[in-house]
This record gives structure tokens, C-alpha cells and sequence, in this order.
């Protein structure tokens, strides 16, 4: 599974090329919805399919709907390449070792991505395809905002905590969220599995072979996918 900057990194990759006739923000709302279930505590099920084809995805009748399918696609993908290349053997021994891949995946894409600010700003609407699931306003609000923020931050310690404060403390407010992570990251008081998520994340930083199976991934998706 891919995190928000992965899925919307090959989505711009897709649309420049195979997906060209799309819309470019309904796709991306499509694609970065289904991770709502983190925020919303709904099942996965609900929101990732399996079995997606190339042709569904260019086959469906709305651009948020191919995008909300190729999310899963995506995910199918990665993991399948990820076992292929032994990606988890490499990986450090830790619990959060698969979050922390793509945390670092992120933030290799993050200044990938030319037009992140602009990207950013889709999330100021939603639509009326994510209310067709009965996601409360609120759920629905959070998690664009929260996409907002992922979108604007790289992966350093204090946006992590930020990122960890506005998903799981739901009730305490964004501004209230940041000014908490700035200050824990100065005073480095993390939450037990913060710190080893940042350390799990440091050392994936140091272990060459297993960056360059992750990065080859989003560089080469689209041979990958016709292989």
C-alpha cells in the first residue's frame, strides 16, 4: 500500500500519459479518498477493490472513480513488487517497518512533484461522489484537511507528530496540533512509536539497496505494469 504522495505521484505520471483524458483534480481526489477509512473507522474493504485492471480504470465513467480505482490498483502493484524484490527482508526489523517504507517514499517523491501547492488545494473541495458513502461531513472534512497538511510538509520529525496528533486526537484542533509537534520535535519528546518510526525511517535512509528498490517503483511504474 502506497501513502497519499505515492498514490498522487504515479496518478500525475498516469495522467501525462496512458490516463489523458481524466481530470486532473477529480482524479486525484479519487485516488487519495479511499485512505479515508483510517480517519472514518470504516472497514478497507469499503473502499479497496480486488482484482482492478488497467481497462476499468480507463473504462469508468466518472475521472473520480477511475482515480478511486487505480488507488487500488496501485496497491496491488507495489506490494506484489515489493515482495518480488525482497523489499521487507531488507527492511529493518521493526513493526513499523511497511509504514515507515512508504513514509520515506513520500518524502523522496515530495519535491518530485512540481506543482504539490497547486495539488494541495484540490482538497479544499469535496465531492459528491465521497458523500455517496455516508461518510459523516465531519470524516469527510478531517481527511481533506488532513491531505492538505500531508501535501504541504515533508516527513520531518515535528510533521509527523503533527500528522499523528491531527489523525488519532481527532477532538484537538489543527493549529492546536502543530504548535504541540513543533514544540515535542524541539524538546525530541516522542511518542514511543514515533521514535522508532523515526528511527526505522533513518536507517531505511542508510540501506542503499533497499531506497533503490523503492524509488525504481514510482521511476519505472509504467514498465512495471506492462510487464
Amino acid at each position: 500500500m502506497a501513502a497519499p504522495i505515492g498514490h498522487i505521484f504515479l496518478s500525475l505520471v498516469m495522467l501525462s500519459n496512458s490516463l489523458t483524458d481524466k481530470n486532473e483534480k477529480e482524479f486525484i481526489l479519487g485516488t487519495s479518498f479511499p485512505d479515508i477509512r483510517y480517519i472514518a473507522k470504516i472497514d478497507r474493504d469499503k473502499t479497496h477493490l480486488e482484482n482492478i485492471t488497467l481497462d476499468q480504470i480507463k473504462n469508468a465513467k466518472t475521472s473520480f472513480r477511475s482515480g478511486f480505482l487505480f488507488h487500488s490498483f496501485v496497491d496491488a502493484v507495489r506490494e506484489k513488487y515489493l515482495q518480488k524484490h525482497n523489499a521487507y527482508k531488507l527492511a529493518p526489523k521493526s513493526k513499523y517497518a511497511s509504514i515507515c517504507m512508504k513514509f520515506f517514499e513520500d518524502q523522496m517523491l515530495f519535491n518530485k512533484i512540481k506543482n504539490i501547492t497547486g495539488v494541495a488545494n484540490y482538497f479544499n473541495d469535496i465531492t459528491q461522489e465521497e458523500y455517496d458513502f455516508e461518510i459523516s461531513n465531519k470524516d469527510l472534512k478531517q481527511w481533506h484537511s488532513f491531505l492538505q497538511q500531508y501535501c504541504t510538509h515533508q516527513n520531518t520529525a515535528k510533521h509527523l507528530i503533527a500528522l499523528y496528533f491531527y489523525c488519532y486526537k481527532k477532538y484537538i484542533p489543527q493549529i492546536v496540533c502543530t504548535a504541540i509537534a513543533a514544540t515535542m520535535a524541539k524538546l525530541k519528546l516522542f511518542p514511543a512509536s514515533l521514535k522508532e518510526i523515526i528511527v526505522v525511517m533513518e536507517e531505511i535512509q542508510k540501506n542503499e539497496e533497499l531506497k533503490t528498490i523503492l524509488m525504481n517503483f514510482y521511476e519505472n511504474f509504467e514498465t512495471i505494469i506492462k510487464n
